[in-house]
C-alpha cells in the first residue's frame, strides 16, 4: 500500500470542515461582548497593538521554545532512532502514538491546575524540566531498549510537553487586553512557524557535524529551553490584563445598567 499514507492527509480536510464550522458558531466572550456594548471595540487592532510590543516578544519566543521541544519528539527522533539507531520505525512510531493518547488526558489536566497554580508559572517550570530532561533523554534512546525508548518518548510528549500546551492558550491571552488579544496572540504564535521550520535543519546539521553525537542537539534544545524561559519570566502577570480597557465614562454607564438589570 504505497498510497496508504496519503489516507490520513485526506481525512484532515474533513477534520477543517469542522473545525470551520466550530468556529463560525462559537459564541462570543463575555469580556468582548461587552466591547461591544460600549461600542469600544478596536477598528485598526495592529496599531494599537504598537503598545504591546514586549508582549508580543514574549509569546513568540513562548511559543518557540514549546515548538522546538515538540519538533525535537515528533519529527527528530524519529529520524535519529531509524536511521542513526538502526531501530525499526514502529518502535519509535508506536512510542509517539502512546505519549499522543497519554496528552489527551494531560493537556486538560495541567490547563486545569494552570488556574490553580498560575499559567506562567507552569509553563516556566515545564520549559525549565525539559532543559532538564533533554540529557536523559538521548541517553535513553541510545540504549536502543524498545521498552526505554517508549518510556521516555511518552513522558517527553504526554507528560513534558502538555506542562508548556496545557497553559498556553491562557496564559498568552492574558498579556493582551480584549481589544488586541486575537491578534497579539495570532502574531506572536509565528514562533511555531518559525521554530518548525529551522529546528529540524538545525538539528539535523548538529547531528551530522558531530557524527552522530547527539549531545550537540541536546545542547541547543537545552539553549533554547532556557532562552525561552527567560522571556515567559518577564512575562505580565494575569487578571489585570483579563479586563477590557473600555474608556471609564463608558464602563461606569454599562457596569451601572448591569447592575439595575440584575436588580
Amino acid at each position: 500500500m504505497s498510497w496508504g499514507w496519503r489516507v490520513p492527509f485526506l481525512f484532515s480536510a474533513v477534520l477543517v470542515v469542522i473545525g470551520l464550522v466550530g468556529r463560525a458558531r462559537l459564541p462570543e466572550t463575555r469580556e468582548f461582548k461587552q466591547l461591544q456594548a460600549t461600542d469600544s471595540v478596536a477598528r485598526f487592532p495592529l496599531r494599537d497593538l504598537c503598545d504591546k510590543r514586549r508582549e508580543v516578544v514574549i509569546v513568540f519566543m513562548a511559543r518557540l521554545g514549546e515548538i522546538t521541544w515538540s519538533v525535537l519528539v515528533l519529527l527528530f527522533s524519529v529520524a535519529y532512532v531509524t536511521v542513526q539507531l538502526k531501530l525499526p520505525r514502529p518502535v519509535v512510531l508506536g512510542a509517539i502514538m502512546a505519549g499522543a493518547a497519554m496528552a489527551v488526558f494531560t493537556v486538560p489536566l495541567f490547563a486545569a491546575r494552570s488556574d490553580r497554580i498560575g499559567r506562567k508559572l507552569l509553563y516556566l517550570f515545564g520549559l525549565m524540566v525539559c532543559a532538564v530532561y533533554v540529557w536523559p533523554y538521548f541517553s535513553l534512546l541510545n540504549t536502543r531498549d524498545p521498552v526505554l525508548i517508549t518510556l521516555v518518548i511518552v513522558v517527553a510528549l504526554g507528560v513534558m510537553h502538555p506542562l508548556m500546551y496545557g497553559p498556553q492558550g491562557g496564559f498568552f491571552a492574558d498579556m493582551f487586553d480584549v481589544r488586541v488579544r486575537f491578534s497579539g496572540v495570532s502574531i506572536g504564535a509565528i514562533g511555531a512557524v518559525v521554530g518548525g521550520g529551522i529546528n529540524p535543519v538545525i538539528c539535523s546539521w548538529l547531528l551530522a557535524h558531530r557524527a552522530g553525537d547527539p549531545s550537540g542537539v541536546a545542547l541547543y534544545i537545552k539553549i533554547s529551553m532556557l532562552i525561552a524561559a527567560c522571556f515567559v519570566a518577564f512575562a505580565p502577570c494575569a487578571s489585570a490584563s483579563r479586563q477590557a480597557p473600555t474608556s471609564p465614562p463608558r464602563l461606569r454607564r454599562f457596569r451601572r445598567r448591569i447592575r439595575c438589570e440584575r436588580a
